[in-house]
C-alpha cells in the first residue's frame, strides 16, 4: 500500500481531558481493535499515540492510505476527535501539523 504519513498534534477543549480519558478508559480490547479495523477500512492508521501529559496536548504518527487527499484526512481527524478539539467548537480544524512525514 503506497501512503503518506502525518504527524499530528491534538489539544483538549477546556475542561475535557478528564470526560476523553474517562470515555477511553472504558474501551476494552476488543473495541480498540474494532475502532482501529474501522479507521484502517477507510485508509487511516495511527502508528503512534504519544500524549505528552494527561491534560494534552497528544502527538499522534498517523498513516493515510494512497489516494486520500489531505482535505479528506483533515476531515476524518476533525470528525473523529471532538474531545480534543476546539475545531468542533469553531468549525475549524486539527492541526496537522503541516507536516507530511
Amino acid at each position: 500500500m503506497a501512503s503518506q504519513f502525518y504527524l499530528v498534534h491534538h489539544h483538549f477543549k477546556p475542561g475535557m481531558a478528564a470526560p476523553w480519558w474517562g470515555e477511553m478508559g472504558k474501551l476494552d480490547e476488543a473495541a480498540n481493535e474494532k475502532m482501529a479495523e474501522n479507521w484502517l477500512g477507510k485508509g487511516f492508521y495511527n502508528h503512534s499515540f504519544m500524549p505528552v501529559t494527561q491534560e494534552g496536548p497528544m502527538y499522534c504518527v498517523w498513516e493515510v492510505k494512497d489516494g486520500i487527499s489531505e482535505s479528506d484526512f483533515q476531515e476524518f481527524i476533525d470528525g473523529c476527535l471532538l474531545y480534543t478539539s476546539d475545531a468542533a467548537d469553531e468549525e475549524d480544524s486539527v492541526d496537522l501539523g503541516g507536516r507530511r512525514i
